[in-house]
């Protein structure tokens, strides 16, 4: 079963495809919703929490000590990390 659902992947596979569609407007609102989703859904899978806002996720992920991360997650959640520190 995959972590995002398929209607979500689809909105944020047509963004890639054409990101200048997904520029403003209904799309963009609709890109920006995907992108809430599929974070939430993310984060449910990962960390076994739902998160209600970007703020949750992001202060969840910066107080989340290394040895309590996923070993399959520890990677891109490091990376996240760092770009929050910078």
């Amino acid at each position: 079963m995959p972590i995002v659902d398929e209607d979500t992947l689809k909105t944020l596979r047509n963004a890639v495809e054409s990101p200048s569609d997904y520029s403003s407007g209904e799309e963009r609102n609709e890109l920006r919703a995907a992108l809430d989703l599929a974070a939430s859904q993310i984060t449910a899978h990962v960390f076994h929490f739902e998160m209600k806002t970007r703020m949750m996720l992001r202060r969840k992920l910066n107080k989340t000590p290394a040895n309590d991360i996923p070993e399959e997650y520890k990677e891109l959640i490091s990376i996240h990390q760092q770009i929050a520190r910078d």
